[in-house]
């Protein structure tokens, strides 16, 4: 099973464990706010969509006299860059919650 599949999964079961025991209010609040981000992302790519089309139409940038010869390192491409960025974000969210949870767990325990 790949990280990405563990993840996935660790994700539904704990959402599927948790929903009940988040308040009503939290839950629509939640819901909410993931539909704004759902409307905010299609904005952004429905303009990075028409600000494309128009790019090619634009002058060319003239390369300054002193990067002539510079031979720079080869960048992954925006997808390769764009998976490992969130693959890092997950790992480090899915570490935060467990620490999250054990000290949950720990100031439960010393006050009971």
């Amino acid at each position: 099973m790949t990280t990405a599949a563990k993840t996935t999964k660790t994700t539904r079961s704990t959402k599927a464990k948790t929903a009940a025991d988040v308040p009503m209010p939290a839950q629509v609040a939640r819901a909410r706010v993931m539909t704004g981000v759902h409307q905010a992302q299609q904005t952004v790519l429905d303009t990075t969509e028409t600000v494309t089309k128009h790019v090619p139409t634009l002058p060319a940038i003239p390369t300054p006299g002193f990067l002539a010869g510079v031979k720079l390192p080869k960048v992954p491409s925006l997808e390769a860059s764009t998976r490992f960025t969130f693959d890092f974000a997950t790992e480090l969210l899915n570490s935060q919650r467990d620490f999250a949870l054990s000290l949950a767990k720990t100031l439960r325990s010393t006050a009971a």
